[in-house]
Parts: structure tokens; C-alpha cells; sequence
């Protein structure tokens, strides 16, 4: 129950932290759970759509569902995201990619980059079938964790030499932890949608490689925002292969 409690604590807002005590090295351990928090986190922002679905038109239901969303993580995955864009280079002689960048300032590129990503996200979900959404926005948070998280065991993870001291040392998955997560990661999914969207995993699980290889060539490792940067380029990937599925 703790590790469950440190991994809400430090993927959300839910102030956890105010009614126990957690240890750094417990939030190293949460690792398993993560895509616990996709059920949370997904879970919430269905049923804000629904809710407000009722009241609105969907675009605008869509777009309070994803700052409910942001809200609730605080921001985390975008934060990530904006990590990662401002890392990319290749002006005036940089690196195609910086590594370990000790201004943690967001530029241009962050903000374009999470803007683009929401835009995204808006676009894709208000064109699909509002008894749908719900059970779509439940499988990407779950599917995208799981997909993201296993990045710890098959690349290096890696700490920030400077800066984000909060971030956890993750510890390897291991049998058990691998169980849990593609239980907890895939259970959404498997149960709530029909077998054709099914295949919209496809576009994840290529994202999936895409980033490892990506990370493995011009990081030598993946570090903890590098981690959240991936959960928003996997959970996109999910709802565009939605999208993609004729007659959905």
C-alpha cells in the first residue's frame, strides 16, 4: 500500500504526502505502479468528460478534460515534454541532443513543443465518439505508463547531475514489478475496448522502440524527465492510432 501511496504522491497532486511520511527511497520503489496512476489519472479525467459532456459541446469538453488533466498531474508529463524539446539542438555547432542541460529554464521549443502536443491531443479526441473518449483517454494514461516505465530496465536510467533533486532513483522492475505493470498497464485496455481499436497499440509500441533507440544513440541513458517526455510522445501515438481506425 505505501509504494502505491508514494507513486500517487509523485505522479499527482493528490497531497498524499500531508497524511504520511514518504521516503526518497520509497519513491525509488514506485516504479511497478505507474501505470496505477494512468487508472487514477485516466479514470478522473473520464469522468470530467462525461460529466461535462452533458453541459457543453465536445470540443469544449475536450479541452476542460485536459486542463483538469494538467491540473491533476501538476503538469509533470508536460514539464517532461518541454525538457526534452528544449534539449534538441543542432544550431550553431550543439549537439543534435544536450545532455545533461543544467538550465532547467523552459525556452521556445519547450512551450511550442507541449502547445503542439495539446493541440494534438484536443484535435484527435473531439473528433471521436463521445461514448468512446472516456474509455480512450483510460487506456492511453494506463497503456502509455507501461509502455514508458519498462525504459528503466531497458535502458540506463539516469540521474541529473544538476537540478530536479526530486527525482527518484528508480530502482529495476524485476519479475514481480514487470507482472504488475503489464497487468495494471494492459487491464484498461483489454477489458473496455473492441478488438479492432486494438489496434492503435501498434503506433504506441512503435513510438515505444522509436524513443529507447532514440535515448540509447544520444543520451547513453534516459533520465527521469526523459521518462515523462516519452508518456506524452506513447500516449499521442495511442490516439492517432485510434484516430486512424475507420468507423471507430
Amino acid at each position: 500500500f505505501r509504494r502505491i501511496a508514494a507513486t500517487i504522491s509523485l505522479f499527482t497532486r493528490i497531497p498524499i504526502a500531508r497524511w504520511m511520511s514518504i521516503s526518497h527511497v520509497e519513491y525509488g520503489r514506485t516504479a511497478p505502479f505507474y501505470a496505477i496512476v494512468g487508472w487514477i489519472v485516466g479514470g478522473l479525467v473520464a469522468l470530467v468528460f462525461y460529466l461535462v459532456d452533458f453541459l457543453f459541446t465536445q470540443p469544449v469538453t475536450v479541452a476542460i478534460a485536459l486542463t483538469f488533466s494538467v491540473f491533476l498531474t501538476g503538469g509533470l508529463q508536460e514539464g517532461g515534454l518541454a525538457y526534452f524539446f528544449d534539449n534538441l539542438g543542432g544550431r550553431h555547432g550543439q549537439r543534435f541532443y544536450v545532455k545533461n542541460r543544467t538550465d532547467k529554464q523552459i525556452g521556445i521549443q519547450g512551450i511550442l513543443g507541449v502547445a503542439l502536443a495539446l493541440i494534438l491531443q484536443f484535435a484527435i479526441l473531439q473528433e471521436l465518439s463521445p461514448a468512446l473518449v472516456p474509455w480512450i483517454i483510460l487506456s492511453g494514461e494506463s497503456l502509455s505508463r507501461l509502455a514508458t516505465i519498462t525504459l528503466i530496465d531497458t535502458n540506463r536510467y539516469l540521474r541529473p547531475k544538476e537540478g530536479y533533486d526530486a527525482a527518484p532513483a528508480f530502482s529495476k522492475l524485476g519479475i514481480d514489478g514487470w507482472l504488475i505493470v503489464l497487468a495494471t498497464g494492459t487491464l484498461p485496455f483489454l477489458l473496455t475496448l473492441k478488438l479492432k481499436i486494438w489496434f492503435a497499440i501498434i503506433p504506441l509500441v512503435a513510438v515505444r522502440i522509436i524513443m529507447e533507440i532514440f535515448f540509447k544513440r544520444f543520451r547513453g541513458g534516459v533520465n527521469f524527465e526523459e521518462c515523462l517526455a516519452t508518456q506524452q510522445f506513447c500516449l499521442i501515438a495511442f490516439y492517432l492510432g485510434v484516430s486512424a481506425i475507420p468507423n471507430v
